[in-house]
């Protein structure tokens, strides 16, 4: 960054227009939230345990905190009365999230997401944290396929519980081959070969259309496969990890090859 001011010359750059700004363009800090965790720290109203620090920082004298730090540092003797508590515990918690996004960590946790350190390398806060990894599966998967996606709490969120790519993309291809095998299991059974001798015209693209016509709903459910996903559960080929919420895309987006002809036919979810 090369800031120029209003007579053209380059000038030094602003702690919150630039830099906070800079960071809240790409990461949206400005609604991360933590909480106060701590045995020394005596709060009686559970509201004023949560912080959002980062909120309007990037904006000048948008964070009370800073406000009171650039007038303690301009005027230690008038001003002395805004170091608060208050904006000392906010102005912690915005260097404690610009410090976890400056390590940038992504933490491999396997298969079981239940015992996670909330407190991620603090003593005094907790992080918010968003777990991703409950979704649908289908033929096209996406961040779209996460079930029950809470826009607010993700917002919330600093850090993500997701599984990592290798693992997203191995349940998609499973899904994918599961797809074929029941559809191959419906294709030979010998009612729906009767079937498709007597209509010839019977499109054979879509599964679900032929069951409906043949008033037989239940083959799907009859003649579905989890083979492949089922091996992904007994091979413990499922990781999950921790990563930074960069307000960018969870998951990349995962779609079945030309001439694999995937169709819904199974309604999976996984968690």
């Amino acid at each position: 960054m090369n800031p120029i001011d209003d007579d053209g010359r380059t000038r030094s750059l602003y702690f919150d227009t630039d830099c906070l700004a800079l960071i809240e363009n790409r990461w949206k800090l400005s609604t991360k939230e933590i909480v106060i965790e701590n045995e020394y720290f005596y709060i009686e109203n559970e509201e004023n345990k949560k912080l959002i620090p980062l909120k309007k920082a990037h904006i000048r004298s948008g964070a009370s905190w800073n406000k009171a730090y650039q007038a303690i540092k301009h005027n230690r003797f008038y001003n002395l009365n805004k170091a608060t508590i208050k904006n000392l515990l906010d102005a912690l918690g915005a260097l404690y999230i610009l410090n976890v996004y400056y390590k940038d960590e992504v933490k491999k946790i396997g298969r079981y997401v239940d015992e996670i350190d909330d407190h991620y390398g603090s003593e005094i806060f907790l992080v918010h944290i968003y777990q991703a990894t409950q979704m649908d599966v289908k033929s096209k998967m996406d961040d779209t396929c996460i079930i029950d996606f809470n826009e607010q709490e993700y917002e919330k969120s600093i850090v993500l519980i997701k599984y990592d790519d290798e693992s997203f993309s191995k349940i998609h291809n499973a899904y994918i081959n599961d797809c074929k095998a029941t559809r191959e299991r419906i294709l030979g059974r010998k009612e729906v070969q009767v079937f498709l001798e007597e209509n010839p015209d019977i499109n054979t693209d879509s599964i679900k259309a032929i069951c409906q016509q043949m008033d037989k709903n239940s083959l799907i459910s009859e003649c579905q496969c989890l083979n492949a996903l089922g091996q992904i559960e007994r091979m413990n080929e499922k990781r999950a990890e921790l990563v930074l919420n960069k307000n960018t895309s969870i998951y990349p987006e995962c779609i079945a090859n030309e001439g694999d002809n995937p169709e819904d036919i199974l309604e999976v979810n996984i968690s």
